[in-house]
């Protein structure tokens, strides 16, 4: 009996080693996968970041205009 339950055990704790070792796989992927969103994000947003100060200038430039009116 004695030999059974320490059977047992090593399959649980297999069983729980194989768990942890996906769980690890899968977050690094999730992981991965957030690191490229950012990066992909940050790809995007850059022209649009660069014509930001542009607009700014020319919302005050046509907003002083129509104060001169």
């Amino acid at each position: 009996m004695s030999q059974e339950i320490m059977a047992d055990v090593a399959a649980a704790r297999a069983s729980n080693a194989e768990e942890i070792e996906q769980l690890h796989q899968n977050l690094s992927a999730v992981s991965q996968l957030q690191e490229d969103t950012v990066k992909r994000q940050e790809a995007l947003l850059q022209p649009k970041r660069s014509t930001l100060p542009r607009s700014e200038s020319g919302r005050r430039l046509n907003g002083g205009l129509l104060m001169n009116i």
